[in-house]
């Protein structure tokens, strides 16, 4: 057992939240299964190796709101590292990392340039004022709002270009952008609205209501949707047919312990869905966050196999509709809090070299507070995210659910300023204001997203705020089922890039 240990100059950064969602990753960056306590004097972070490791921390920023950064890759010492200097010269080190990486050390621009050098020129203030210790930590906060900054705005611009690069080949770059749909819509206007900004639509499966008692079916409701949604010219996405969490029907945990039987009626399940609707959809989603587990004790190996399982039944019905399986947090958060042998991405390679017939992977950023969540990213990460699960060679297909704004903002300032709404909590809500993603930044994530080539679609997995109590302010109506700003956001980027 390994340990590193931090100090700070505000000890209200040691919180109930850090300690739940901080973790320490390898040089592959997957998180390592491991403890934080908070000492007298420090913050102790026990890891299983004695190797060096990053350490990911939620730090709360102005200007960028809550975001998880790493540190550099630290080694064991027996005196504590400083927390603010540590992470502000881990962000640092990224942006370095990316510059020299980016097109040969292409120009970023004299602004871009002049942020950049004060960033480092804060850094330094902080790495020589040590014997002052208050003035040290404005130092280093200030370099990371800095190098957040050049970070987001960076990204965003070389994301602009690779769209244009690509629609100088084609005029339009042919992204699939859809919702989910479980249920009828109410609001005929509001649909139409939103059905004007999509070209697909993705309509679920919910093993748990199609399938109520054990071996009966009924599938009147997925029927209506699907008949609305064919009226509307748009692609069909079927799926996920398979989720171990609040989907799966209660008489399923007779056999908590009994893995063959849970496993005969799931494939039974499966098997009447890809029959009655092969044909009326355009792609499968097989299953969807298999990888994080669920309620049903079954070793990770048995995780696995239904996932082959589920493919390979559908494969049997159906051997033309395309294929997807889905990833939920790609960035493998959860295994900090429990033993698990395959990180995300690893689960996805074992599949796809399985050669069983998935066309595509999916990755499902949900990025939040809640436990489900993975926390947010700043764009690079995101990046890097997307270009390390293009290396499995399959198409991308990113479903998205982030808390956004109700009312457009009147933020127009320039540069990224995206979360940061007033800290005020809203009385009739879980989730902090502050929290929500506004428009702008939504779009400017879209802009990174879509200008991935691998990225073969983009899915907000949430129409309305009504429709998750775990996840509210996330869907694309609110509460009264009307569109959101982000509505004739999405209609344009469509227009504009996608077609």
């Amino acid at each position: 057992m390994g340990r590193i240990s931090f100090q700070t100059t505000d000890r209200n950064r040691f919180t109930d939240r850090l300690l739940e969602r901080a973790f320490v990753t390898g040089i592959e960056g997957i998180p390592w299964h491991g403890e934080i306590v908070v000492g007298k004097d420090a913050l102790h972070v026990d890891k299983p190796t004695h190797e060096s490791g990053h350490f990911h921390v939620p730090w709360q920023s102005e200007s960028h709101g809550e975001i998880l950064l790493p540190t550099t890759s630290l080694r064991e010492s027996q005196h504590p590292y400083q927390l603010e200097l540590e992470v502000a010269r881990g962000t640092l080190f990224r942006l370095q990392t990316y510059l020299n990486e980016r097109l040969e050390g292409a120009d970023i621009g004299d602004k871009l340039y002049q942020k950049y050098g004060l960033a480092k020129q804060r850094l330094m203030e902080a790495l020589t004022g040590r014997e002052n210790p208050e003035q040290a930590y404005r130092a280093a906060e200030e370099s990371i709002t800095l190098t957040l900054d050049v970070i987001d705005e960076l990204c965003l611009t070389d994301a602009r270009q690779l769209i244009d690069q690509r629609k100088n080949s084609n005029d339009q770059l042919g992204t699939l952008l859809g919702t989910r749909l479980d249920k009828l819509p109410q609001d005929d206007a509001a649909m139409h609205e939103i059905s004007g900004a999509m070209n697909s639509i993705v309509v679920p499966f919910n093993w748990r209501e199609c399938s109520p008692d054990a071996g009966k079916y009924h599938f009147n409701d997925v029927d209506r949707v699907l008949g609305w949604v064919h009226q509307q010219d748009v692609k069909v996405i079927g799926g996920p047919i398979i989720q171990l969490d609040h989907n799966l029907p209660d008489w399923v945990y007779l056999w908590d312990n009994d893995f063959t039987t849970f496993q005969s009626y799931m494939k039974q399940y499966v098997a009447e869905v890809v029959t009655r609707y092969k044909g009326r959809v355009h792609a499968w989603i097989s299953s969807a966050g298999l990888n994080i587990g669920g309620p049903m004790r079954f070793s990770e190996e048995q995780i696995v196999r239904l996932a082959v399982d589920v493919v390979e039944v559908i494969r049997e019905i159906d051997r033309q509709t395309p294929v997807l399986i889905t990833f939920d947090q790609p960035w493998g958060d959860y295994m900090a809090t429990r033993q698990c042998d395959l990180a995300p991405i690893q689960f996805a390679d074992a599949l796809a070299r399985a050669d069983i017939g998935i066309n595509g992977i999916g990755i499902d950023l949900k990025l939040g507070e809640h436990e489900q969540h993975s926390l947010p990213r700043d764009f690079l990460e995101i990046s890097r995210l997307l270009n390390r699960w293009s290396m499995l060679q399959l198409p991308l297909v990113i479903s998205l659910q982030l808390p956004n704004e109700s009312v457009a903002s009147d933020n127009t300032s320039p540069g990224f300023h995206g979360i940061g709404l007033p800290p005020s909590k809203d009385e009739n809500s879980v989730v902090d204001v502050a929290s929500t993603w506004s428009e702008q930044r939504i779009m400017h994530l879209m802009e990174l997203i879509v200008a991935k080539p691998i990225v073969q679609a983009v899915f907000w997995n949430q129409l309305s705020d009504q429709d998750n109590p775990n996840h509210p302010m996330a869907g694309l109506l609110d509460s009264e089922g009307n569109p959101k700003p982000v509505v004739t956001s999405l209609r344009n980027l469509r227009e504009s890039h996608l077609g």
